[in-house]
């Protein structure tokens, strides 16, 4: 078993304990004693809670000379913390690009979705000579703050959000499912399926088949 929570650091918050709801709570359980002999087996099980909602913005937060932390975007780039129009680091955060038109977003913000809360869940296992690997997530999102419905701070003060740019709170499901088989003299069959659906990203999915020996 192992349990880790990584903290999230953007411009200073984290030095007065100010956003410390925030972060990534995760537990992964590896099966050490695997019996290959059985019909269905496990291997390994992942949780994680990943929530950022906090962003020392709240009203009733800590005060901080910057405010909310804004996490990915940036004052100074206009793209905020992405490489070639993709972001680095949770794809949970979400740019203008890949979310859907009608959702509110700051014209002066990359990333129109930092404020999530979301449960992943993961499996890797067979079921007899099939190996399995499964990873789940569900998310509440909620814009920026600078979307939201109240006050929240900025640069130290509070301030109140534009009613004209409010964010709606929208849920999202994406999941991905492989499965592989190996035959005799090294050829190894697999199937995958991922697909998204909710009110964040637009619904989709895709599937790749492959066949692939090894020499």
């Amino acid at each position: 078993m192992k349990a880790y929570r990584q903290q999230l650091y953007e411009i200073g918050a984290l030095a007065k304990l100010a956003n410390l709801r925030d972060g990534l709570n995760g537990v992964t359980l590896t099966n050490l004693h695997v019996d290959e002999s059985k019909p269905v087996i496990w291997k390994k099980l992942l949780l994680e809670v990943f929530y950022t909602k906090n962003q020392a913005g709240e009203a009733w937060s800590k005060r901080t000379e910057s405010g909310a932390e804004n996490y990915y975007n940036n004052y100074q780039y206009e793209n905020g913390w992405s490489y070639y129009g993709l972001n680095l680091g949770s794809p949970f955060i979400t740019d203008r690009q890949f979310a859907r038109d009608e959702l509110a977003g700051h014209p002066t913000q990359h990333f129109i979705n930092n404020r999530i809360f979301l449960m992943h869940l993961g499996f890797e296992g067979a079921i007899k000579d099939i190996m399995i690997r499964t990873k789940l997530s569900y998310s509440r999102n909620y814009g920026t703050f600078r979307t939201s419905a109240g006050p929240y701070r900025m640069f130290g003060q509070v301030v109140q959000a534009d009613p004209n740019l409010y964010f709606t709170p929208v849920n999202q499901f994406s999941f991905y499912l492989e499965g592989r088989k190996a035959f005799k003299h090294n050829v190894v069959a697999g199937l995958t399926i991922a697909g998204d659906n909710g009110r964040l990203l637009y619904n989709s999915a895709g599937v790749i088949a492959s066949i692939s020996k090894s020499f």
